[in-house]
Parts: C-alpha cells; structure tokens; sequence
C-alpha cells in the first residue's frame, strides 16, 4: 500500500526511467531464465527387469544410474535403503559404484550392507520380518554418478502361486530412460492392463518372449 503511491511521485518527476527500468527488467529476464535451479539429481536410467516362475516365486533386479547435479541431491543419495520381507524375501546389493567428478570411481564392500528393523513397525513384535537393507555412500559431491544394482528375490510368497503387479513409469522428467521388462512363463497367460497415458510404443510379444 505504500510502495505504490512513492513510485507514482518518483513517476511524475522522472518519466523516462519507468521506460528504461522496464526495459532493464526485460534485459535481465533472460538470464533469470537461464539460472532456474535445476534437478537436485537426475536419473539418467532406470532399468528394471522382473521374472516370474510357474510356482509364483520371481526375481527382481534394478540397475539405477544417478547424476548429483547438487548439494541436496548429495544428501538425498546419502543413503539408499531397500525394504523387504524377510519372511519370504531376500535382498542382494552386488554393485554400488561412485564416479566421483574429478574422474576417480569407488566401490563399496559388502561390509557397507546393513540391515535392520524397519522403524516403521519397532513397536509391532508381530512385524519383526519387515526389514531395509541400508547402504551409507559417504563423501557424494556435486557432480558425481552413482551407479547399482539391486536384487530382489521372493520365495514362497503368502498368494503363491498367484502373484500381482503394478508399476508407474515417470511423467515428471527425472528419470531421463527408463526400461521396464517382464518375464513370464510361457504356459501361464497373464492379464495386463495399462492406463491411457501409457504410450503404446511396440506390439505384444509371443507368449514365450519376455513383455517389455
């Protein structure tokens, strides 16, 4: 309310710099363009391959590659967990590398690895097989590339040997490739169903080939 009357006088006194703030404005809205913050991280590619046997059991492997564009995507990365039953579950963490912006790469040991109780039911004695596995990767930086691998094995699943599915692929930009491939057995049909934003990018394969 008041910064509007002191610009009006400052108007009637000096009419020509209105036109030429304006047209400084204009100048530098470029460049404010050109410094929008961009992504803390970026997932260069998402690859998930999933197998499903006859019984019902399946193996799921996920290999992520990961650019740190920032300081916030560092501490996001700081730590990856993975959830699992261990009732029926297994997880295996077989590749973690760092390739770090000055052209040095790291790996972690499996010593890294650790599992405990999933905070969410600590007070729930009855849950005590919901875990996360947990890897710590310390010193990430602003443009290093995380890079791994992870494996999900499920035996003797509760529903076994009926099994269900769901998976939503990203809309948002961060994930700049993402491959999605199911592999069943040939003398199970499976029903799929996809929403309409799904693109239809190649036809059905032959029962005895993998569904990407």
């Amino acid at each position: 309310m008041v910064l509007g009357p002191t610009f009006a006088q400052e108007s009637a006194q000096k009419p020509a710099e209105p036109v030429e703030r304006t047209a400084k404005e204009k100048a530098a809205a470029p460049e404010k363009d050109a410094s929008k913050p961009e992504l803390p991280f970026q997932i260069q590619l998402l690859e998930t391959h999933v197998r499903f046997e006859i019984n019902g059991d399946s193996r799921k492997e996920v290999h992520t590659i990961v650019k740190i564009n920032n300081v916030l995507g560092a501490h996001q990365f700081a730590r990856l967990t993975f959830d699992y039953n261990r009732a029926f579950q297994q997880v295996e963490i077989p590749l973690v590398r760092v390739s770090h912006a000055n052209g040095g790469t790291s790996e972690l040991l499996p010593s890294a690895v650790t599992d405990a109780l999933n905070p969410a039911v600590e007070k729930f004695p009855a849950y005590q097989d919901v875990r996360v596995q947990s890897v710590r990767i310390l010193g990430l930086q602003e443009g290093d590339t995380i890079e791994y691998r992870v494996i999900s094995t499920t035996t003797k699943h509760p529903l076994a040997p009926d099994f269900w599915l769901e998976h939503t692929f990203d809309h948002s930009g961060q994930v700049l490739e993402e491959i999605y491939e199911l592999d069943f057995p040939a003398s199970r049909p499976v029903p799929s169903a996809c929403t309409r934003s799904t693109p239809e990018s190649q036809p059905a394969p032959p029962p005895d080939r993998p569904c990407r």
